[in-house]
């Protein structure tokens, strides 16, 4: 599917290729922006009072923590996209939480 042109969805206008390249590139700056975020909240939000703050450090705990797969960009899946260990991961936010 990727390289091919896409006509059903540009019609007559799809680009003649679509670099396979750009597209894997693009994934894994998403991926780090994804894990770059969650450790942000992680870090800004770890004493929080308020219930939002509470519910988003909980949120990305639980993201880190799990280890669901079937997620495109579950925690061990965006670790795999870039080529980084997730217990050295776990392991250095845990440290940040003492």
């Amino acid at each position: 599917m990727a390289g091919e042109r896409h006509v059903d969805v540009w019609g007559r206008e799809a680009p003649a290729t679509e670099p396979v390249e750009r597209e894997a590139q693009a994934e894994r700056v998403l991926a780090a922006a994804v894990l770059h975020l969650a450790f942000e909240d992680l870090e800004k939000h770890r004493d929080a009072r308020e219930v939002r703050r509470r519910r988003v450090f909980r949120d990305a705990r639980t993201w880190v923590e799990s280890d669901e797969r079937r997620w495109p960009f579950s925690f061990l899946n965006v670790c795999d996209l870039l080529d980084l260990s997730p217990e050295a991961l776990r392991a250095k936010l845990r440290a940040l939480r003492n």
